[in-house]
C-alpha cells in the first residue's frame, strides 16, 4: 500500500500562530497511481494560487502571463509535475520502500507534498 498527502502550513492571521492543513490523502496499490494523484494535486494547487491565462477559460483574452524575475510557487509546481525524468526517479525510490516529499513556499504558506509505502502491519493498526 502507499499512501500521499498534500499539507500546508501557514502562520494565522492576527494570531502570532502557525497551523497546518491536510488538504487531501490518497491510498492505493501502486506507487505509479499514488504520484500520478500527487502530479495531479500539484496541478490543481498551481491552479488555485495562480491561474494559468493560457489555460483558464473564465479569463479575459486580454490577460497575459508575464515573465516574473522569480519562478512563484504556482510555476515551481507545475515545473515539478511536469518534470517526468524527475517523477521516475521519484516513483523508483517509492517502490525501493523510501518515503518521498517535496516542499513547495509561497510568500506566507509551504505546501507539503509527500508519498510513502505503508507495510502491512502499519495498515492494520491504522484502521484500527
Amino acid at each position: 500500500m502507499f499512501r500521499a498527502r498534500v499539507y500546508a502550513a501557514g502562520p494565522v492571521w492576527g494570531t502570532g500562530r502557525s497551523a497546518g492543513y491536510v488538504l487531501g490523502t490518497y491510498g492505493s496499490l501502486s506507487p505509479v497511481l499514488a504520484l500520478r494523484w500527487l502530479r495531479g494535486e500539484a496541478l490543481l494547487l498551481a491552479d488555485r494560487l495562480d491561474p494559468d491565462p493560457r489555460h483558464c477559460p473564465y479569463l479575459t483574452p486580454g490577460l497575459r502571463p508575464s515573465p516574473a524575475p522569480v519562478a512563484g510557487c504556482a510555476d515551481r509546481l507545475r515545473a515539478w509535475a511536469g518534470d517526468t525524468v524527475g517523477l521516475r526517479t521519484t516513483r523508483a525510490g517509492l517502490k525501493d520502500g523510501r518515503a518521498v516529499s517535496v516542499v513547495f513556499e509561497d510568500e506566507d504558506c509551504a505546501y507539503t507534498l509527500s508519498a510513502w509505502p505503508e507495510h502491512p502491519h502499519q495498515a492494520r493498526q491504522t484502521a484500527a
